[in-house]
């Protein structure tokens, strides 16, 4: 991570034209998100679950924003930068999304009394260090929308005592078995905030949509499984240009990437592109290169 990024930065992507949010037509059908390629970076840092839910209250009202958990590490110019998972780097932060998407409460009805229903699933699905802690919720897009009668669809956000990333989330929500639809933990993940927009003449049928709910401790004091951390770990690919394991102090290794012959690596292995690719008649096939090793080496 970066020594400049704060654990708890968040970081929004804006686009200037595209709706983030989906649209309630007059035909009864909700028009999906606009497909956005390009987007500009705004970052902004919360230090406690009632600043994050202040920021999320004001980026109801941005039909053009969302939020990804990753920090932009690449190159683009300014307006152009791409949401792929080379230009963001899988930080640490305290924030943590929820997303509830189908569940059936049994005490309440969602568009009625949806905290009610959070609390529900708070109890019934997360683990004890979430029971009693503040959140922010807010309904999805499509809450509301018949089709879906009877069911929570909200997100749900918490601050972490300890922040995690990405992936340590993701292999934490698997091995317990959470109940949540667990994409989100992905640093280029889009996690949309805005309101849905109603066409002329919709009404929208959720009285309320959001709101932030204060309970006995402000932060969740989740402690993931050293195991499941180890196993998060191992599933860290090295940065472009970087090795790691044995290969880290390999001479050879290091020229091949620095002259761009790396087609791909794993932890102990290069495959490189072949230097007389252009005595074959047909593509440019990959030599595997290993510990000073390069078997089957082939010559025009």
């Amino acid at each position: 991570m970066s020594a400049d990024i704060d654990m708890s930065t968040i970081t929004v992507l804006h686009h200037p034209r595209l709706l983030l949010v989906k649209t309630w037509l007059s035909d009864g059908i909700i028009k999906a998100y606009d497909h956005a390629k390009h987007f500009t970076i705004e970052e902004t840092t919360v230090s406690d679950i009632e600043e994050l839910s202040a920021f999320l209250t004001r980026l109801e009202e941005e039909s053009h924003a969302c939020i990804i958990r990753g920090a932009y590490i690449g190159k683009e110019p300014a307006g152009a930068i791409t949401r792929v998972g080379s230009h963001f780097e899988d930080r640490p932060i305290h924030p943590i999304l929820i997303e509830v998407d189908g569940f059936e409460p049994l005490c309440a009805d969602p568009l009625a009394d949806p905290v009610a229903c959070c609390w529900e699933y708070i109890q019934t699905v997360l683990p004890p260090c979430f029971h009693d802690a503040s959140y922010h919720w807010q309904l999805s897009n499509s809450a509301g929308h018949p089709k879906h009668a009877g069911m929570l669809k909200v997100h749900l956000w918490f601050f972490l005592q300890t922040p995690y990333t990405s992936l340590q989330l993701r292999e934490w929500a698997k091995a317990i078995h959470l109940d949540c639809d667990d994409s989100v933990f992905n640093p280029v993940q889009i996690h949309y905030t805005g309101a849905p927009v109603f066409e002329a003449g919709v009404s929208d049928p959720v009285p309320v949509r959001s709101g932030m709910v204060r309970e006995a401790v402000d932060i969740v004091p989740l402690v993931i499984d050293p195991a499941i951390l180890d196993a998060a770990q191992a599933k860290v690919r090295p940065p472009k240009g970087e090795l790691v394991g044995e290969t880290f102090d390999d001479g050879v290794a290091h020229f091949l990437l620095e002259k761009g012959l790396v087609l791909r690596r794993t932890k102990d292995r290069l495959y490189v592109k072949c230097p007389w690719d252009a005595g074959h008649s047909s593509g440019t096939p990959k030599r595997l290169y290993r510990r000073h090793v390069f078997p089957n080496i082939c010559r025009p």
